[in-house]
């Protein structure tokens, strides 16, 4: 008898508690082909329609096709790594302790060339990170 009503009392207790996970402010996207994209987490919502998830929040919307998404993760870190625009003065690629891994015509031509790794590529004043799989 005491036992039914310690595990009533806990089924109560359970419903008025909220769940919570560590206090990570980000949720982060991370796409098959590398590129990484966090949001807020404050009034975050997620829909999934059409083969696709869309993420609403107060600093806009983004959507990724489902069949393009790696994996989704919370972190504390604010991440959005884009792929590079086009430019005509190539790209500067270096390994993640800062050795020049060579100078390329295109992110493509850098692809082709590197083996799997992480690696910050450099374009004009923009710099980003790559993760080759």
């Amino acid at each position: 008898m005491k036992k039914r009503i310690l595990c009533m009392m806990l089924a109560a207790l359970g419903v008025m508690l909220t769940v919570q996970a560590d206090d990570y402010p980000y949720l982060a996207f991370q796409t098959t082909d590398g590129t990484v994209k966090a949001v807020s987490v404050t009034s975050l919502t997620l829909t999934f329609s059409n083969g696709a998830l869309t993420a609403t929040n107060a600093d806009g919307t983004c959507s990724f096709a489902l069949a393009d998404l790696g994996k989704m993760y919370f972190t504390a870190e604010p991440t959005a790594v884009q792929p590079l625009p086009a430019r005509g003065d190539g790209v500067e690629v270096f390994s993640v302790t800062g050795v020049s891994m060579g100078h390329f015509e295109s992110l493509q031509a850098a692809e082709a060339q590197m083996p799997c790794g992480i690696y910050v590529v450099k374009s004009g004043s923009e710099t980003l990170k790559l993760m080759k799989r």
